[in-house]
């Protein structure tokens, strides 16, 4: 039995022109008349890119998170919001700040820019600033709840069920059991979770602190500058049989996806591998 290998070059002039999204790197290739048929493997041999990847992209540029009041006659309401980051390259420090850069980091600057932060019939606003420790490169969250209002409040960050954009709190430090489901987010759902203090994914706020604030720091150090490769992926060669696994609530999920290869950076200035 012979075989036969055939290649499939590609190169960044064949990077899509439809996409009005400059992070997204889709090429669009003409196969007509060198279509691969019968195949039994398929395989990445060889890749190359610059170092300018975006550690911020379309499929991971949010943060949702939403403030929970319980009033003291027991009524629970919230507001929801999600702050969208110019896609691009960021360091940490810029993209988050430290203790003493204050609200002029990126993030911290998106949160200010929030016209109405009031839930509901508040008087006041909250306000929520993060920042890094820059020796433990842990995230710290300060949420203070505004003057004069009364009742209890919690911090919550959320994410979506089937929304891939959710990786950034994960990037942050957060693990993926201390984030709420959007579904959760309704004042039914939120009672059972107020009851108890301490529980996972609802971060209290006290006004008995100075100032009314209270600070919160993430259980792992971020990985936002970290990125350790790409994924190739191709809804036309890949079959599906590749599965992408996710934490959620201690057990693990396995999805098909269309990821070809796991391309690992191993260079500082020209990312290239051998497969």
């Amino acid at each position: 039995m012979s075989i036969e290998f055939q290649y499939l070059h590609a190169n960044s002039s064949m990077r899509s022109k439809s996409g009005t999204n400059e992070g997204d790197a889709k090429l669009e290739i003409n196969m007509s008349g060198h279509e691969i048929k019968n195949r039994k493997t398929l395989a990445v041999k060889q890749f190359t890119i610059n170092n300018s990847s975006f550690n911020i992209t379309s499929h991971k540029d949010t943060l949702k998170f939403a403030i929970v009041r319980k009033k003291y006659d027991g009524t629970v309401d919230y507001k929801a919001f999600i702050i969208n980051i110019p896609n691009g390259y960021y360091q940490s420090k810029d993209l988050i700040g430290t203790s003493s850069e204050g609200p002029t980091s990126v993030i911290n600057a998106l949160i200010l820019a929030i016209e109405d932060k009031k839930v509901k019939t508040e008087g006041s606003a909250f306000s929520l600033v993060l920042n890094q420790d820059p020796d433990t490169f842990r995230v710290n969250v300060k949420a203070t709840v505004g003057s004069n209002n009364a009742g209890d409040r919690w911090f919550v960050p959320w994410k979506r069920r089937n929304d891939t954009n959710d990786g950034l709190w994960l990037d942050l430090g957060f693990d993926a059991s201390h984030l709420t489901d959007e579904s959760d987010l309704s004042a039914s759902s939120l009672e059972p979770n107020l009851t108890f203090e301490g529980t996972p994914r609802f971060y209290r706020v006290f006004t008995s602190y100075p100032d009314n604030s209270t600070t919160y720091a993430a259980d792992n150090p971020t990985t936002i500058e970290n990125i350790q490769g790409l994924y190739l992926t191709s809804d036309v060669l890949s079959s599906g049989s590749t599965y992408q696994t996710n934490a959620n609530n201690g057990h693990v999920e396995a999805k098909p996806c269309n990821i070809l290869e796991f391309i690992q950076f191993e260079k500082g200035t020209l990312f290239y591998n051998i497969l």
